[in-house]
């Protein structure tokens, strides 16, 4: 299935990753039957899980990110693996969105 994502396939994907862990992708896929192990490994990495900051990027954050920006280019994992609770994908959006006018 392409297109977003359903309230009730949300509820599902997190069911499965509280049953199986967020490791075994193709096994949840699976079971969801409606998507992909990638599909469903980035919804959760970039979407449900619990630990993700979903506030607003703050003065401070956005300085680190120009600093990692400097430092790595856009290797966004790894800036990720430096910003507990922001996804990649969140980072990378909010560069190219925002920060990269300034």
């Amino acid at each position: 299935i392409k297109g977003p994502w359903t309230p009730e396939e949300d509820r599902q994907l997190r069911m499965l990753v509280n049953e199986l862990g967020a490791e075994k992708w193709v096994l949840i896929a699976s079971r969801l039957g409606s998507r992909t192990g990638k599909q469903c490994r980035e919804r959760w990495h970039n979407h449900l899980d619990p630990k993700i900051d979903k506030s607003p990027f703050t003065a401070k954050e956005d300085e680190l990110i120009f600093k990692l920006f400097a430092q790595f280019g856009s290797k966004w994992a790894e800036m990720s693996k430096l910003m507990p609770g922001r996804p990649d994908n969140a980072i990378k959006n909010h560069f190219n969105t925002s920060m990269q006018r300034k």
